[in-house]
């Protein structure tokens, strides 16, 4: 998220943070998995269920723009 990142404002008054489009990282997923000869319908699906796990614990945050998914760290920390 550090490299492809940009500055977003996730709702109205709150403080811009580094997002980056979810398709992006799945397509970054995909490009690194699919190395692995995996098929590509069940890493979408593995990529799916990652991010609904980090989600879970509250890691990563999601926000819509016309449509498309953003991703953040819920912590300034893990920008590191």
């Amino acid at each position: 998220m550090q490299e492809s990142g940009v500055e977003r404002r996730p709702a109205g008054d709150m403080p811009l943070v580094r997002s980056v489009a979810s398709e992006a990282v799945r397509n970054q997923f995909l490009k690194d998995k699919l190395g692995d000869g995996a098929d590509r319908t069940s890493m979408r699906k593995a990529f799916r269920r990652a991010l609904d796990g980090v989600d879970a614990e509250g890691l990563v945050l999601k926000f819509n723009v016309d449509e498309n998914e953003y991703l953040y760290f819920a912590h300034k920390d893990d920008e590191k």
